[in-house]
């Protein structure tokens, strides 16, 4: 079984170095994409963390990968070992289908197990980190410590894009055919290899193809969770011997196991991978070992929300005491972006200084005081006249104003009152009554 398996290997081998020698004649063009043979076309969000590993130099598809970290993504050692491969990892493409990825995450840097070998194809393990995480994608808990005991002869399903189906030329050489999208079927393993750190798992005309290389098997647990066992290696034919136009997949395929690598891939990938359980399998549950999927098909989920299933187990209680009684938080929601800060308002202009009050005006010199008028000393008025003529002294007796008429007091101005002109005037005449009497009292 193990030398059949090592002879189909050597042929992936040569089919992978000939697709790279084709590409090269052909303007360095990317070889066709293969899926799983016998198997299912994958709906959208069905199995989201089983991912499809891009070449550097050409983007086109060489290998299946999983995502058991938002950081990291594990696959066949195969796959980029310049011996066994003609791709170099350059990104990871998340999807359904390569022709139309939902996602693509470049690489930053990519390792094999120091202890692979392409010739003895055992410790066919490799990882890749990824340029961002990808958090929204729920993962799936590699599997560990006591959840190993029932894997013999359980049902698994095994994910890929490689090819639907190949068959042999006339010199032995396999001819994989369609591909590209990912496609699922299920397997039944047969044999759990602690010496060879490998699953063998078979399947009635259904199993892995080329191109399926370094893609993940789940297998679900009583609590109704899932786990990753490990990434495909090989074909498994068994006691068959396909010849020429014969197929040579849907026989069987087998998984390089990750638990017993556990140590290596987080040392050397800086995480943890294994929430419940220390690197040897004890159980050592933290807060991270719970919320698993529990539905690699929901139909509800999709891309946009990143393929998050309502479906999804509490706290872990398989191998032990749960890490904690109460029910699973589940992750924690990513924080809301901050805000933008409000531009600051730009500061008003200073208000304009008020004009200066026009000058008051000087006021008008006052007008020097013009001297008043002193006022005329009236002339008296002549004194009044005695009607009899006398001017009332004894010695009077000047007969010029004895005789004195009307025309005189004409004359003289004293008939301003008189209606007439020349008449006399009444208050003359009293004056000259008073005159006359205070005269004679005088006497």
């Amino acid at each position: 079984m193990r030398t059949l398996g090592a002879a189909v290997v050597c042929g992936l081998v040569a089919l992978v170095a000939g697709a790279a020698f084709a590409g090269e004649l052909a303007d360095a063009s990317p070889p066709p994409p293969q899926p799983i043979f016998g198997g299912e076309e994958a709906g959208e969000c069905d199995f989201p963390s089983a991912v499809a590993m891009l070449d550097a130099s050409t983007e086109g598809f060489f290998c299946t990968g999983s995502l058991v970290h938002p950081s990291v993504v594990v696959f066949a050692a195969h796959c980029m070992d310049p011996q066994t491969s003609w791709a170099v990892p350059g990104s990871v493409m998340f999807g359904e289908d390569v022709a139309a990825p939902v996602r693509q995450v470049p690489v930053t840097e990519c390792a094999t197990h120091p202890q692979w070998d392409p010739n003895a194809t055992v410790n066919d393990l490799a990882f890749c980190k990824l340029a961002q995480p990808v958090p929204e994608v729920p993962r799936v808990p590699l599997i560990m410590g006591c959840e190993v005991d029932p894997l013999l002869n359980s049902q698994v399903t095994i994910v890929g894009f490689g090819a639907t189906n190949a068959v042999l030329d006339p010199e032995g050489n396999p001819l994989p055919t369609g591909g590209g999208r990912k496609r699922f079927t299920t397997q039944t393993v047969i044999e759990v290899s602690l010496a060879n750190n490998d699953i063998v798992m078979v399947g009635p005309e259904h199993g892995g193809c080329f191109g399926d290389s370094g893609g993940p098997a789940y297998l679900r647990m009583g609590d109704g969770t899932w786990r990753l066992l490990g990434a495909a290696s090989t074909l498994h034919l068994g006691d068959q011997f396909p010849g020429p136009g014969e197929e040579v997949c849907g026989f069987g395929t087998v998984y390089e196991m990750f638990w017993p690598h556990m140590q290596w891939l987080e040392e050397a990938a800086g995480v943890d991978l294994s929430p419940c359980f220390d690197t040897a399998g004890n159980w050592t549950p933290t807060a991270e070992c719970g919320g698993f999927p529990g539905d690699l098909m929901d139909p509800q989920s999709a891309w946009s929300d990143g393929c998050r299933s309502a479906q999804s187990g509490g706290w872990s209680a398989i191998c032990g005491e749960p890490f904690s009684q109460g029910p699973f938080p589940g992750p924690e929601p990513e924080p809301e972006p901050e805000p933008e800060p409000e531009p600051e308002p730009e500061p008003e202009p200073p208000p304009p200084e008020p004009e200066p009050p026009p000058p008051e005006p000087e006021p008008e010199p006052e007008p020097e005081p013009q001297p008043q008028p002193q006022p005329q000393p009236q002339p008296e008025p002549p004194g009044p006249i005695d009607p009899t003529g006398d001017t009332g002294e004894e010695d009077s007796g000047d007969e010029a104003s004895a005789g004195a008429d009307g025309g005189e007091l004409a004359e003289r101005g004293c008939s301003c009152t008189s209606g007439q002109p020349g008449l006399r005037d009444s208050s003359w005449l009293l004056g000259g009554l008073l005159l006359l009497a205070r005269r004679r009292r005088g006497r």
